[in-house]
């Protein structure tokens, strides 16, 4: 999903927004438990943890290397976080499947 994405997307491209409504509805799912059945409440925390930093300033390197996003502070925390969120989901349905 993030390899869609091209440079000056920013804000308003398609796939931040998708990106950022996942997140945020998946944040207040967490809230309300409805992960409970399959999460203890520290699996659910974990989802508002920084993602360890090393990992991702290689995926917003690998972006600047290919030239998919701008070298600004803004592109480059904006990217790095829609980075973190879309590992954090990709958990969270890698520990619901191994839990089926």
């Amino acid at each position: 999903m993030l390899a869609d994405i091209k440079r000056g997307d920013r804000e308003s491209g398609s796939r931040w927004a998708t990106i950022d409504t996942w997140w945020m509805e998946t944040i207040t799912k967490s809230d309300q438990n409805v992960f409970a059945p399959f999460f203890s409440l520290s699996d659910l925390e974990r989802l508002k943890e920084a993602w360890p930093e090393g990992e991702k300033l290689r995926a917003v390197a690998n972006a600047l290397d290919s030239g998919q996003i701008n070298n600004t502070d803004d592109d480059i925390r904006f990217y790095g976080t829609m980075w973190e969120r879309l590992q954090r989901l990709r958990q969270l349905i890698g520990r619901m499947i191994g839990s089926a």
